[in-house]
Parts: C-alpha cells; sequence; structure tokens
C-alpha cells in the first residue's frame, strides 16, 4: 500500500466520509462549496485542495482532476502548514512528484481509465469515477 493510501485510511472515520462524500461530488463533476475545494496555481495547477474541519484540526485532501476520466487522490491528512492556509515546501515536492507520477499513469493507461470512466473506488493514487 504506497504512503497516500495510508495517509488516506488512518485519517478518523468520520473525516474519511467526509472526504469519500467530496471524493465523490469531484468525481461527477460537482461544485464543492468555496471554502472547502480550492484550485491550486503555478507548479500545482490541476490539483485541487480539499478541506475538512474536525475536532479542532483541518484536514487536506489533494486531488489531481486535470482528467475528465479519472481524478486521483494524491495525499492526505492533517494540515502541517506553517503559516494559514500556505502549503509546506516538503508537500509541495510530493504533490508535483504525485503529480507527474498520476499523470504518467494516466498517459500509459488513458483506454483502461476511459473505459472505467462512471465506476468509483475508495483507493487513493489511483484513477476512480
Amino acid at each position: 500500500m504506497s504512503t497516500r493510501n495510508v495517509d488516506y485510511e488512518a485519517m478518523p472515520e468520520e473525516v474519511l466520509q467526509a472526504a469519500d462524500a467530496r471524493t465523490t461530488a469531484i468525481q461527477n463533476h460537482m461544485r464543492l462549496p468555496r471554502n472547502q475545494r480550492q484550485s491550486l496555481k503555478g507548479n500545482l495547477g490541476g490539483i485541487d485542495e480539499v478541506r475538512i474541519l474536525f475536532d479542532d484540526n483541518t484536514y487536506r485532501v489533494y486531488y489531481l482532476t486535470a482528467f475528465k476520466a479519472a481524478v486521483y487522490v494524491l495525499d492526505a491528512g492533517i494540515k502541517k502548514s506553517p503559516r494559514g492556509s500556505e502549503i509546506s515546501k516538503p508537500q509541495i515536492d510530493r504533490l508535483i512528484e504525485r503529480k507527474k507520477a498520476a499523470v504518467n499513469h494516466y498517459l500509459a493507461n488513458e483506454k483502461m481509465v476511459r473505459g472505467a470512466h462512471g465506476r468509483s473506488a475508495r483507493t487513493p493514487g489511483s484513477p476512480s469515477g
């Protein structure tokens, strides 16, 4: 199991349920309120950050949403930003690497991913919906 899967599955059950609901909404091209979802810019373009508030903490789930037929969960976990909504440098580097891997996976498996369009799975880091 990859680190992102462990991070995603390790979130509290209530947070995981909220993340799953937001994943379903994103897969179905539904809008989330602005305070829950933000599109990132620059090197992180194509990645959306979803915020989930729970028990005085903020959890983040990062999705690659650049493809109509697939959504990739790149990372998940409790917010560890140095200041406010800022993303830490190690987090940025990890997201860029995972974005590259997801894009390469999609391009190498585009037919399979498009064929699976419409099915959803709770498998972070792999194409779903």
